[in-house]
């Protein structure tokens, strides 16, 4: 009888510490990703990574739950969102597959931004166009919205210089080996920090926001949309995100 009650105290004391605490026995959040570097990609060991992934990474076990992050085309995963074989998406609120489909959250967790850095007295980039007979550092592996493939089309005359990483690709500009860096804002901050450069200009190429995005077919929906954005809320104002 003295065993029977104690099992019955121990499982008293995991309930309670489930409903003070927000921790969560459920399956783990299924969360889509695209390859989309710095924001999301799948590093050389087959594990995501990027800004989003780390944002995930302490807002996710914040708001209770545990999660697992799996690859997909962009179709395929606002698809899989909509059908509910993805819970969780980060990123876009306006793709089409959502309308009707998932509850989408009204913080918005990052503003991506891509810019051109430049140093010297040259023109601002607003359009590819702007890029031909000009000199360009670019970071190996990031697609730019698509803005590579104008880059290296060799008929548009860009001279392009690629880098495996943003600090290099600043130490190339302040050397004049080009005239611009093209890069997202928020990882160019952090490496300007660092190499201490001066008198660097930079205009926004493109802009937008990141939001949560839960699918209806979720488990909980509502509650999980709620829960994510007060987990963020408190990293944010605690200084952690």
């Amino acid at each position: 009888m003295i065993g029977c009650n104690f099992f019955k105290n121990i499982l008293l004391i995991f309930v309670l510490l489930a409903f003070f605490t927000g921790l969560s026995f459920s399956d783990p959040l299924k969360v889509g990703y695209i390859e989309f570097p710095p924001i999301f990609s799948t590093n050389s060991e087959g594990k995501p990574e990027g800004i989003l992934i780390d944002l995930a990474a302490k807002v996710i076990p914040e708001a209770g739950y545990q999660w697992k992050a799996f690859p997909y085309p962009v179709k395929r995963m606002s698809d899989y969102i909509a059908k509910g074989k993805l819970d969780l998406w980060i990123g876009l609120k306006t793709i089409p597959d959502f309308e009707g489909t998932t509850f989408k959250g009204e913080s918005e967790v990052l503003k991506i931004t891509l810019k051109a850095y430049r140093i010297k007295n040259v023109p601002d980039i607003k359009k590819e166009e702007d890029l031909n007979n000009k000199s360009i550092t670019i970071i190996r592996g990031y697609s730019y919205g698509g803005w590579i493939n104008y880059i290296k089309d060799i008929k548009n005359n860009v001279f392009f210089i690629e880098t495996n990483d943003h600090k290099s690709a600043f130490r190339m500009l302040k050397a004049g080996r080009s005239d611009y860096v093209l890069d997202y804002q928020e990882p160019a901050e952090k490496a300007l920090k660092k190499l201490e450069l001066k008198d660097i200009k930079d205009n926004t190429i493109s802009s937008f926001g990141a939001f949560f995005v839960v699918s209806k077919q979720t488990p909980d929906a509502e509650n999980v949309l709620k829960n994510l954005e007060k987990a963020y809320k408190k990293l944010k104002a605690k200084g952690e995100l």
